[in-house]
Formats: C-alpha cells, sequence, structure tokens
C-alpha cells in the first residue's frame, strides 16, 4: 500500500528529525530535516532511499549508495555538500545534505526579469560547476530546471545525482526525457558531451521561455529528441546566440561543444561582442576571406568592387578595434590551451583508472588534442618559439598511443596505431627539446622524449623487435640521465630513470639475456630507493618497487630447479603482493592496481607449484582469473585486461592438470582459447598473447589426451604451429614450453 510522505513526518534519522517533505522522484524522497540532539541547532535536507510502495529494490538501494558516493567525492561551493550518512532503525538508508533553499533557475529569471546578459552570465555560472564535475570524472545526466535552484540573493546551486553516472559508464534507465541527450535516451555510454547537450537545453528555455520540444508522449519524445533538429528558439537575439544553441543541440556528441568549460568561453564571447566559433565557418567570414585573397582579380567588375570596399571597410574597422581585441585574443588562446591541458592532464588522468574507461579516455584525449591542433595551426601562433604548447601536443599524442595499444595498460589492442601515436609524440617533442633554451620548458620537453622512448621501447619488445627495443630504450636511458645530472635533488627525474632501467630490464629477462638483466634491475634498485627513501607515500615508485620484486622473483624461479631458489622466489612474490595490496586497499576500484594484483597472484601460483604446494597454487590462480574477469566485465573494451585473463585461465588448466583434474584442465584451457580468439587482431599479434594461446591449446592436447584423441592431436598440431612461428622470430626464453615438448606429445598420439 502507497504511503503517503507526511507519514515520515517527526521521524528520527540520527541526530535529525524530518519537518516537511521537499520533493519525491523514481530515486527516492527528500524532506527538510532539523537537527534535535541539543548539540546544535541546523537545518538540512535528508534523502531516503524509499520508494512508491515504502521499499526499496536491491537495484534501488544500489543506485542510493551510488549516488552517496558521488555526492561525497564532491566539494564545490555550488554543490550541496554531504554532511552525514546511516542507516534508520528500520534498515532503511539515508544521507544528510546542506539544506539549499531556491527556485528552479527559470522560475528565477520570469520572476527577477533578468535580461539576455544577466541570463548568459547565469548560464556561464551553470556551465563551470557542471564543468567540475567532469573534471572529477562525473556526467550529472538530469540538468533540468529543477535541479538548478537559485536562492534570494542569487547564488546557484545543482542538486539531485540520483542518476549521475562515472563517465564512460552506461545511462541510466530512468532520466527526464525533455532533458536528456539523444545518446542518454539511447542508454549509450555517457560522456560530457551529454551534459553539453542538456545544458544547450537549458540555454533555449533561458532563451525562448519554453522547452525545443512539442511532443508529450513519451515514444514520441524519445524520437524527437533523438531526430528532429530543435526549431530556432525565436527570441530576440543575434545570430551568434542561435548558432551556439544549434551546436550544442547537435545530434552527435562530436560536433557540440568539447566541454561544459568550451560552451562557457562560447557565452564569453556573445557577451563581448567577439566572432563565436559556431559561426566561424559562416558565409561572411568565406566571402570576406575571398576578395581579401582575390581583390586584384575582381576589380573590373562593380559587384567585386563593391565587395572589396565591404571587405576593405570591415578591414579599417577591424584595426581600429585591433588594439583592443588583442588583450582578449591574447586571454582566448590561455583559455583555450588550459582547457586542453585540463583534458590531457586533469580530466584524463582522474578517469584513467577507473574500470570501463578506455572509451571514455580516448574521446577525452582526442577533444584536448584537437583544441591544441588548432592553436598550433592557428597563423598567430608560432608553435616553433611555444616549447610548452609542442611539449602538450606531444603529452597529447602519447597518452592517444597509450589508449590504442600501451603493453600492460587498458587499450583498445591497436599497436600499430599506439605506434603512429607514439612516433608523432616523439617529433613533436624532439623538435621542443632542439629549438628551446636551457631551463624549466626544455627539460619538461626531455622529459616527455623520455618518456615516448620507453613508450615505444615497450611495445616494440611487446611486437618482438628486441633490437629495435633495445635501441629505444637505452637511447632513453641516456636522455634520463641527463636530467637527473642536471638536477641531482629532483625525485621526478630520478623515478623516470630507474622507470626506464626497469623497461630494460625486463626486455632483457624476457629475452633470456639474464647477465643484462642483473645489470639493469641494480641500476633500477638504486634508484628506486633513493626516491622511496626521500617519498614514502609516492605511489608510483611503491608500485615500481613491486614490480621489481615481481621480477625479482620469476628469475629466481627459474634460475634453477632448486626447492631453495623456490623458496626465495616465492618471498620476493610475497614481498611484490604486499605492497600491491597496499596500494589496492588505497584505491580498491583502480583498475591498474587489480590488473597488477592479479598478475602477483598468477606469480605465486607458478612458485607455489615450484615448491610442492598444488592447492595454494590453484587458489592464487583462481584468485587471479577472478579479479581479472570482473576487470574485463567492468571494461570489456580493455583488451590487456582480456590478455591477462587468457595467461590466467592457461596457468589454471596446467595447475588443474597437475592435480589429476583433467576434465577442469580441458575446461580452463578452452576458457584461454575463447578468450585469445575475442581479442582484436592488433592484440592477437602480441608476442605474449601468442605464447599463451600456443600454451593453451598444449594444455588443452594434453586434458584430452585419453577421453578425446584425435581432438588432442589436432590441439598438439596448432600448439606446435604457433611455437615453431615464435621461436624463429624471437626464440625460445628460459620458461617457456619448448617446441620439442609439443613433438614428442604428437608423437605419443601417433601423429
Amino acid at each position: 500500500m502507497e504511503r503517503a510522505p507526511t507519514a515520515l513526518t517527526g521521524q528520527r534519522f540520527g541526530p535529525y528529525r524530518l519537518v516537511a517533505p521537499l520533493g519525491r522522484g523514481g530515486m527516492g524522497e527528500v524532506w527538510r530535516a532539523a537537527r534535535d540532539d541539543g548539540q546544535y541547532e541546523q537545518q538540512v535536507a535528508i534523502k531516503l532511499a524509499t520508494q512508491a510502495d515504502g521499499a526499496a529494490s536491491p537495484e534501488a538501494l544500489e543506485r542510493f549508495r551510488r549516488e552517496q558516493r558521488i555526492v561525497a567525492g564532491l566539494d564545490h561551493p555550488q554543490l550541496a555538500k554531504l554532511l552525514d550518512a546511516g542507516v534508520a532503525a528500520t534498515d532503511l538508508p539515508w544521507f544528510a545534505m546542506a539544506l539549499v533553499d531556491g527556485e528552479p533557475i527559470t522560475r528565477h529569471c520570469e520572476r527577477a526579469g533578468l535580461d539576455l546578459p544577466a541570463r548568459l552570465r547565469l548560464m556561464r555560472e551553470v556551465c563551470e560547476v557542471v564543468h567540475y564535475l567532469h573534471q572529477q570524472g562525473i556526467v550529472h545526466a538530469d540538468l533540468k530546471p529543477e535541479n538548478l535552484l537559485v536562492g534570494a540573493t542569487g547564488e546557484l546551486h545543482l542538486v539531485d545525482f540520483g542518476i549521475a553516472r562515472h563517465i564512460g559508464e552506461p545511462a541510466a534507465s530512468a532520466m527526464t526525457l525533455s532533458c536528456a541527450s539523444p545518446e542518454q535516451v539511447r542508454g549509450l555510454p555517457l560522456t560530457p558531451a551529454s551534459d553539453v547537450y542538456a545544458l544547450g537545453l537549458l540555454l533555449y528555455r533561458l532563451l525562448a521561455g519554453r522547452s525545443p520540444y512539442r511532443e508529450q508522449a513519451a515514444h514520441a519524445l524519445a524520437h524527437e529528441v533523438c531526430e528532429r533538429e530543435p526549431p530556432p528558439t525565436g527570441a530576440r537575439v543575434d545570430r551568434d546566440l542561435e548558432a551556439v544553441v544549434r551546436k550544442a543541440l547537435q545530434k552527435e556528441p562530436a560536433q557540440r561543444y568539447a566541454s561544459a568549460q568550451a560552451l562557457s568561453e562560447e557565452l564569453f564571447r556573445c557577451l563581448e561582442g567577439l566572432p563565436v566559433q559556431a559561426r566561424s565557418g559562416g558565409l561572411h567570414g568565406r566571402v570576406r576571406r575571398f576578395v581579401l585573397r582575390h581583390r586584384s582579380a575582381v576589380g573590373a567588375a562593380l559587384l567585386a568592387n563593391l565587395a572589396l570596399a565591404a571587405g576593405l571597410a570591415l578591414m579599417v574597422h577591424e584595426t581600429q578595434r585591433a588594439q583592443h581585441q588583442r588583450a582578449r585574443a591574447e586571454q582566448h588562446f590561455a583559455n583555450v590551451r588550459a582547457l586542453g591541458r585540463v583534458l590531457i592532464f586533469d580530466v584524463h588522468d582522474a578517469i584513467q583508472n577507473l574500470p570501463g574507461a578506455t572509451s571514455a579516455r580516448k574521446l577525452v584525449v582526442e577533444h584536448a588534442l584537437r583544441y591544441l591542433n588548432e592553436l598550433s595551426e592557428d597563423p598567430s601562433t608560432d608553435p616553433a618559439e611555444d616549447t610548452g604548447l609542442r611539449t602538450e601536443i606531444a603529452a597529447g599524442y602519447r597518452k592517444v598511443g597509450d589508449i590504442q595499444g600501451q603493453p600492460f595498460g587498458a587499450n583498445l589492442g591497436d599497436p600499430e596505431g599506439a605506434r603512429r601515436s607514439y612516433l608523432r609524440a616523439r617529433e613533436l617533442s624532439s623538435a621542443a627539446v632542439a629549438a628551446a633554451a636551457p631551463g624549466t620548458a626544455r627539460d619538461a620537453a626531455q622529459r616527455e622524449l623520455v618518456v615516448v622512448h620507453k613508450r615505444l621501447g615497450a611495445l616494440s619488445d611487446s611486437l618482438g623487435e628486441l633490437a629495435q627495443a633495445d635501441a629505444m630504450l637505452r637511447a632513453g636511458i641516456v636522455l634520463a640521465q641527463a636530467l637527473v645530472d642536471a638536477h641531482p635533488g629532483e625525485a621526478d627525474f630520478t623515478s623516470l630513470l630507474a622507470a626506464m632501467h626497469g623497461q630494460l630490464s625486463q626486455l632483457k629477462f624476457y629475452a633470456g639475456d639474464f647477465p643484462a638483466y642483473l645489470q639493469a634491475a641494480e641500476l633500477e634498485f638504486r634508484a628506486l630507493s633513493e626516491v622511496v627513501r626521500r617519498q614514502p607515500d609516492d605511489r608510483e615508485a611503491v608500485m615500481s618497487l613491486s614490480v621489481w620484486h615481481d621480477l625479482r622473483g620469476q628469475y629466481l624461479a627459474q634460475h634453477d630447479d632448486s626447492l631453495a631458489s623456490g623458496r626465495l622466489a616465492l618471498q620476493s612474490f610475497e614481498a611484490s603482493m604486499r605492497l600491491k595490496q597496499q596500494l589496492l586497499d588505497r584505491e580498491p576500484r583502480n583498475s591498474s592496481y587489480m590488473r597488477y594484483a592479479a598478475s602477483e597472484h598468477l606469480n605465486l601460483g607458478v612458485t607455489l607449484l615450484r615448491v610442492k604446494q598444488p592447492a595454494q597454487a590453484i587458489a592464487a590462480y583462481r584468485r587471479g582469473t577472478a579479479l581479472l574477469a570482473e576487470l574485463t566485465r567492468l571494461d570489456p573494451d580493455n583488451m590487456d585486461a582480456r590478455q591477462a585473463l587468457a595467461l590466467a585461465s592457461n596457468n589454471l588448466s596446467g595447475a588443474l592438470y597437475e592435480g589429476g583434474d583433467l576434465p577442469g584442465s580441458a575446461r580452463a584451457a578452452r576458457e584461454s582459447i575463447a578468450v585469445f580468439e575475442s581479442l582484436s587482431p592488433g592484440a592477437q599479434a602480441d608476442v605474449a598473447a601468442l605464447r599463451i594461446q600456443g600454451r593453451s591449446h598444449f594444455h588443452l592436447g594434453r586434458a584430452l589426451s585419453r577421453s578425446a584423441p584425435r581432438e588432442s592431436c589436432e590441439h598438439y598440431r596448432r600448439s606446435l604451429a604457433i611455437l615453431v612461428d615464435l621461436q624463429a622470430r624471437v626464440g625460445l626464453a628460459p620458461g617457456q614450453l619448448d617446441p620439442a615438448e609439443v613433438r614428442a606429445a604428437l608423437a605419443r598420439c601417433g601423429s
């Protein structure tokens, strides 16, 4: 039976007592409440996880907790701050926020009689607070007037995060259709562009006093949102402002403004009478450029003379305004460049380790690169004299490369695309280093160049181009060492040098060149120890030290077959796991930490088998497999996680075979092969992935040797073909499956 909201009046939630309902929606009820525990007086807003029947489904409770987590992570003067949270005696969850008294933004504009400039300034405030959310990796997804409240003194507040999502997550099924974007209606992953569309709708309402949509029925309205272009506002505004509205309301996200801040800057241009980007390709501009380019060719005709006269008059007028606008243009340049930096270095890095963010990261960096490249191509800009701009663009290309195909990082499985992006980053950063005078800007460019060398070395290693990888990493080490020599007390440069030696040590280890591995690993350990000594809370250094222990454990495990060596390896892996677990405990949803912790479980499994603890080994493999399966579920575009899952299933297959569980071994091997086949073509070309595939076919053949001998032989053949090709290309490293072992198995099965 439906419970009236007044039935809750006077009930106690923590130190607060409910006074009166403020609103109700699909995500719960909001009440005005008063603190009455005698400590002090305070009015707050309390949100309750209730539905129409008074109960909340598990899904509704999860949505409620999601909103609570999102609000708790925000800190902005125009967002209601989370004050308290708890669960009532009736098991009803609640949380308390600062009480916001105000009226919807549209009602405020009408009641106060705000003129156009005042409305645009208020709209810019909305854009700025939404931009803050995007910097935190959040899409609001419900920017309707009722959620934008203006107080008695004109202060603006954004409320209600009931259907907010992290960037890259699918849209909620619940939404306000008349304020939703086309991709939100379609249930697609949300990006800041979705909120930009909603801001365009709000701007339309503030100008026209009505919604752009005519339909009322849900189905018809959804069709109109997705398919029909909104009509002009009909308001008395100039063509620039109408163009701004049209651009914000483009059906394709990529054709809208790149961010809420970009829309805010466009409204600033409208307020200041400056040209807007939304009309940069307009007829007037094209005609003027044509006349100025071809004035000598059209001088004989009256029409051309008139056009030329108009063009020259415009030039004189613009010359008179030039000094006045130059300062604004320079400020705009700085603003756009700052926006590019925010997208590349703040927004991207904020969402980088969120599970499921791979595609969103690509979108963020591509938008940022578009901004920075526009600046570099602007005739008024000379990037040859601007080391910082070139370095920023290089970093953008490097991050695009990371998303396309960085080995051991969340990527889309496009190694050749990654190579092209990295080479462009190297070209730009090399030019920046060559053009710059000694100083901070040159150091930053050289640091970026070192990082690009590391990426190119790792990529070449993953593709079996070992000589090219060695040359690239050694060149990067020389550049990093020069930075350390010039700045001996700078921990960042010391960490960078350690990372370069660490990448080289991995290359040499997996190539089987153990003397070179030990030399590089020793140099890495010295540098890392110095960094951790100075900055014990440096998470990157802690992770690097963990990886060092991991590789050391692998070396000890392969050094000889003795039980003593296996126990030493186990100690190294356990040390590595402790460091990774420390990081994962701090950030349990960090996809990089999840990935590395899973890998450590796999290494522990290998070593536990060596020291004759098969049950513990199988348990370790299952833990690693579960972590990777969850990571793959959260981020299906992440090819690195998929490849690691294939490895985990392969290792589990081997352990189950050793334990006598042949059906279980066969199932795990089939899972490994299926995961490999789901990889992108680029990811399937990875040497490590091919090794996993070769071993998985061998494990499956071995597990089926008694129950299905004919199929068993077929999998041995597939394994042998893969391993022989790899041996010819990159050799046979210690610890890898030898094709001779597969040939022997084939001989036993009579093939």
